[in-house]
């Protein structure tokens, strides 16, 4: 996503495991009995990625924390420079435009 928009991605994951619901009655969660059966259910992954794809914190697997990183808005405006965001519609064998009248 980082590549494709140009774009800084805040990528937020939570993390979900049996234990979570454990406090939690039948009645008040009925799947939690069935959902235990799976230990993790959601492992994480936070992480942040520069305009390049470049993953600059992260990822948080297994782990509850928090990430940082300095973003230079600039990177995005230098980035976007490059994309050709009209490359493809160029093409003749890919893109045909005919009008009849």
């Amino acid at each position: 996503m980082a590549i494709e928009g140009r774009s800084w991605v805040v990528c937020v994951s939570g993390m979900l495991r049996a234990g979570d619901w454990a406090h939690l009655s039948a009645d008040e969660f009925p799947l939690g009995e069935a959902m235990s059966q799976k230990l993790v259910w959601q492992d994480g992954g936070s992480m942040i990625v520069n305009p390049k794809g470049e993953v600059v914190a992260g990822p948080l697997v297994g782990e509850e924390g928090i990430l940082y990183a300095d973003v230079d808005p600039q990177m995005a405006i230098e980035e976007r420079q490059v994309l050709d965001s009209s490359g493809h519609y160029s093409r003749n064998d890919v893109l045909h435009l005919e009008i009849h009248r």
